[in-house]
């Protein structure tokens, strides 16, 4: 199951997730079933004004899925490009492999 917070990262309203996050802010870094958390959900959508708000709070940019992909990963791999810059001015590992060995450069 997911968590509100991640609900509304995949739905794309920012006052939504504002709401979610003020109503649960422990929600934050919190992954689903399949490891993602509310970060990953949002740049995979390539929710910039989410991905921004999320990182402004605190929520953990090298973060990884069960698939070990990372928000970096899943903003690039489909395209979104104003989430990727947003992602590596939060400095996670560029490097970083998921399990198939591919590093966001890769996708």
């Amino acid at each position: 199951g997911s968590t509100r917070l991640a609900r509304e990262c995949a739905r794309g309203d920012l006052n939504a997730v504002q709401a979610a996050f003020r109503a649960a802010p422990e929600e934050l870094n919190q992954d689903d079933s399949g490891g993602n958390t509310p970060l990953q959900i949002a740049s995979l959508n390539g929710h910039t004004k989410i991905v921004k708000f999320l990182l402004s709070q605190g929520s953990r940019p090298d973060c990884e899925s069960n698939d070990g992909d990372s928000p970096l990963i899943d903003a690039a791999e489909n395209g979104h490009l104003d989430v990727v810059r947003l992602l590596l001015r939060a400095n996670p590992n560029p490097h970083h492999q998921n399990k198939r060995g591919q590093r966001a450069i890769d996708v």
